[in-house]
Order: structure tokens, then sequence, then C-alpha cells
């Protein structure tokens, strides 16, 4: 039997520092937040109020380990 020893893994992507992304439409900040966020499945900084208007249902998740 082989147990698992040491801390987290690595991250596999360094963001760098949070820019300040510009809201494309103002009218959906009524629904979220205008908040640079980062996007794993792309690997890029994104506009989370950018999300929407969107052609098909947003699921947002936020996950807080604390």
């Amino acid at each position: 039997m082989v147990a698992a020893c040491g801390g987290p893994p690595a991250a596999s992507v360094d963001p760098g520092p949070r820019p300040d992304l510009a809201v494309a439409n103002p009218a959906s900040t009524e629904f979220l937040p205008t908040v640079t966020v980062w996007d794993v499945g792309e690997k890029q900084w994104v506009q989370l109020a950018n999300f929407l208007p969107a052609d098909k249902p947003v699921l947002v998740w936020f996950w807080a380990p604390h």
C-alpha cells in the first residue's frame, strides 16, 4: 500500500496581476457584479459582467474552501 504525501499541487498557470477590464454592457451589472475573474477553462482574465446577455443560460458557481 502506498500513501500519498505532500502539500497541494502547484498551480499550472500563473495569471499574473488582475487587470481592470471594462464592462461591455452596463445593463448586465443588474445581474452580475463588475469583477475581473480568472477563467480556468480559457486560461485568461475575463469581466464577469460581460457574460450577460447570453444566448444560453449562465451558471455562476463560487467556491470558498474556508
